[in-house]
């Protein structure tokens, strides 16, 4: 499971970042909820730890939650320029 968000600091700049396994492992076990609710029960706050903590494991920041969520204006799910696409391509058949 991926999950790619772009996020808009407040100097404006645009960048992009990606939740992968281990965010979504460490989100269950700081949180204590379960990653199969998260499509029905998602709060901004949930995307925001993931992002932080995905920014957070690629060494993209090292400020902590509480500081980089004031350095955000912005979080937006998907979008164009946010689609992940695989490594390799899929050979053709025939």
């Amino acid at each position: 499971m991926k999950l790619a968000m772009t996020l808009t600091g407040v100097d404006k700049k645009k960048r992009v970042v990606v939740a992968t396994f281990a965010d979504f492992v460490a989100y269950e076990e700081k949180k204590d909820k379960s990653i199969a609710n998260f499509a029905t029960d998602m709060r901004m706050s949930d995307l925001a730890w993931l992002a932080w903590h995905a920014e957070t494991r690629t060494e993209a920041t090292t400020f902590d939650y509480d500081v980089w969520k004031l350095q955000i204006e912005e979080l937006e799910i998907g979008g164009e320029d946010t689609r992940i696409v695989p490594l390799e391509s899929t050979p053709g058949i025939g």
